[in-house]
Order: C-alpha cells, then sequence, then structure tokens
C-alpha cells in the first residue's frame, strides 16, 4: 500500500504523446522553483482517464499543499495498491509498455484496475532523451473477484 501524495505541475488536456513529453519535464525543470514545499527529486507524470479524453500532469510531489503557481495544477493520490513496471528507455516508447500493461499483463494477471489513473514515477535514473533512461509505472489494482 502506498501511503496518499500530491503532485503539483503542469497539467494538459487531450495531450498527443507522440509529442516532445521530454520537453514538458524541461519546462517543469525550469518553474519547479516557484512550487512551494517542492521535493525536485521525485517526479511524476499522472494520466487520468476520463470519457473526456486522456489528461496529463507532469509534477513533482509536494511535501504540503501551498499557493498553486498560475498555469499549474495540483492531484492528490489516495492511499492504493499498485502493481509497479519497470520502463527503460526513451520516453518516445513508453506508450509501447503502457499498452503492454493493460493489453497483455492485466487480464491475465488475476488483479483488476483500482483506478481511473496510473502515474509515471521518476527519480534521478530518469534522463531525458536518454536511452538509458528509467521510468517506473504504478498501476492501482485490486485482486480480481471472479
Amino acid at each position: 500500500m502506498k501511503p496518499a501524495f500530491t503532485v503539483v505541475g503542469i497539467p494538459l488536456d487531450d495531450v498527443d504523446f507522440q509529442g516532445d513529453v521530454d520537453g514538458l519535464w524541461d519546462q517543469l525543470a525550469s518553474r519547479y522553483a516557484e512550487i512551494p514545499d517542492v521535493d525536485p527529486d521525485q517526479g511524476f507524470g499522472v494520466h487520468p482517464l476520463t470519457r473526456q479524453g486522456h489528461t496529463y500532469l507532469v509534477g513533482l510531489i509536494v511535501r504540503k499543499i501551498g499557493l498553486i503557481p498560475d498555469g499549474m495544477a495540483a492531484k492528490q493520490i489516495l492511499p492504493k495498491s499498485y502493481a509497479v513496471f519497470l520502463h527503460n528507455g526513451l520516453s518516445a516508447y513508453l506508450e509501447q509498455t503502457v499498452k503492454m500493461i493493460f493489453r497483455d499483463w492485466l487480464p491475465s494477471s488475476g488483479y483488476q484496475q483500482a483506478g481511473n489513473f496510473y502515474f509515471e514515477y521518476h527519480d534521478d535514473r530518469f534522463h531525458p532523451g536518454s536511452p538509458e533512461s528509467v521510468i517506473f509505472l504504478y498501476l492501482p489494482v485490486r485482486q480480481r473477484r471472479d
């Protein structure tokens, strides 16, 4: 069980993930000092799954909620159990890893999705534009009840 936490960062609606996602991280890096009580070493890409489309929040964890800078948003993630996946390589190929999780792993896992989101976790092994980059994907799950 992962405890609750809050992410503050730059939101995008109907984002095209074939675009420059690494550029979003660069934009956040240039503005992170504006976020009160931020931990710049814990980055998150939060993917809320809605009927209106796919949104994305590129952000950093905050120790407590303070003033939200202009053009930014906050997202609280409640305590949940997660299946955790490792993505090695360029962010441009992250979509392939996500498809594998939902198409292959989840249906045969004995688990079901336990939330309408998933998120990426970026630590000091994340290097935008590098084939050596590491990203963790967290999918909220619970045991399947058949």
